[in-house]
């Protein structure tokens, strides 16, 4: 079954890119508005308005065997929730979603306890990601 609004709010945003493609001078910019067009309609026929993106609530990573993390945040929250769960310890902790300088600390931390070992840079980058994808701040650090 169709919902009418939805399908409405497409159509219309289908008619307005059909208008703006006649205009496009080159198969570049009508290949350009054509992707454009089929994002918008899908976030729009998602509720999602059309800038949206997937919010991530919740990150598993999966160390050595037997070692975890467990990276978390609400709606809402200034802190990403970590848990880290080991045969040695369980450990929480709540980071400031706008510290970048503790959240390289935890990454590191957390590193080590599931790897086993000191992370070189380009290592720590992974274990960095979570935090990114969960507070939507992917630009290492320069606010």
């Amino acid at each position: 079954m169709t919902d009418t609004i939805e399908q409405e709010s497409i159509e219309k945003i289908f008619r307005e890119y059909q208008d703006r493609l006649k205009f496009a001078s080159n198969n570049d910019q009508k290949e350009g508005l054509v992707l454009e067009t089929l994002y918008t309609a899908y976030d729009a026929g998602r509720g999602r308005g059309t800038l949206a993106h997937p919010r991530y609530t919740r990150i598993d990573i999966e160390g050595r065997e037997g070692h975890f993390a467990v990276f978390n945040r609400k709606p809402q929250s200034e802190y990403v929730d970590v848990e880290i769960l080991t045969p040695e310890i369980f450990l929480e902790s709540s980071l400031p979603i706008n510290d970048h300088e503790q959240q390289l600390i935890g990454a590191r931390h957390i590193f080590e306890q599931l790897e086993g070992y000191r992370p070189i840079t380009s290592a720590l980058d992974l274990y960095m990601r979570p935090f990114e994808h969960l507070t939507g701040k992917y630009d290492r650090g320069d606010e």
